[in-house]
């Protein structure tokens, strides 16, 4: 029965650390899907030789321009990392603080902080 306590204290976080990437795969999917499904209507108008509605247009490059790259994204996504690194790191060290897990939050601590140096260079490089 002890073997079970312990493969029930991994499933917990294992299943809680799914749900986030179920949600976004499944997201990703519907976006490919939204696009498929422009892009048909596109190509149907266009064989039937009618004229493509403005809004349709807009639509495409209303997408592309949200995701655009730019230095606020950029710095808010380094801060979001930076926060849950530390978030991550402080929570599993309280829980376990003799054990090695409090370096997962390590790895999006790592990506904050090239986010915010990629941030700062290409900042300063755009004010030249």
């Amino acid at each position: 029965m002890n073997n079970l306590d312990g493969l029930a204290a991994l499933l917990v976080p294992i299943i809680a650390m799914m749900i986030p990437i179920v949600a976004i795969v499944t997201g990703c999917i519907a976006k490919v899907h939204r696009e498929q499904l422009l892009h048909e209507t596109v190509r149907q108008l266009s064989i039937q030789g009618k004229t493509l509605p403005p809004e349709l247009l807009d639509q495409a490059t209303q997408r592309r321009t949200m995701l655009e790259w730019t230095p606020k994204r950029q710095l808010r996504a380094a801060l979001v990392n930076l926060g849950a690194g530390i978030g991550v790191s402080s929570c599993l060290w309280i829980m376990a603080p003799h054990d090695w897990l409090w370096s997962l939050g390590l790895i999006p601590l790592s990506i904050g902080v090239a986010l915010l140096i990629l941030w700062k260079i290409e900042t300063s490089q755009s004010t030249r």
